[in-house]
């Protein structure tokens, strides 16, 4: 769902290229808006970006469901 939904501000553009950039957030969960934005940040030209969160969540076991 976050597919193409960031962008940055054009007068911006030129902080982000050849940078090495650090994405930080409180908690990750599927770690989809850690990688679209840096998709986003590469697409602009930054050289590097790393994500760092202080948790995550834990991933949940595959359980079949049974009647």
């Amino acid at each position: 769902n976050l597919l193409g939904i960031y962008e940055p501000v054009k007068e911006k553009i030129p902080e982000i290229k050849d940078k090495i950039i650090l994405i930080t957030d409180d908690v990750t969960t599927t770690g989809s808006t850690f990688n679209e934005l840096a998709k986003t940040l590469l697409i602009f030209g930054a050289d590097s970006v790393y994500a760092a969160a202080c948790t995550a969540t834990k991933k949940k076991k595959n359980i079949a469901y049974k009647e």
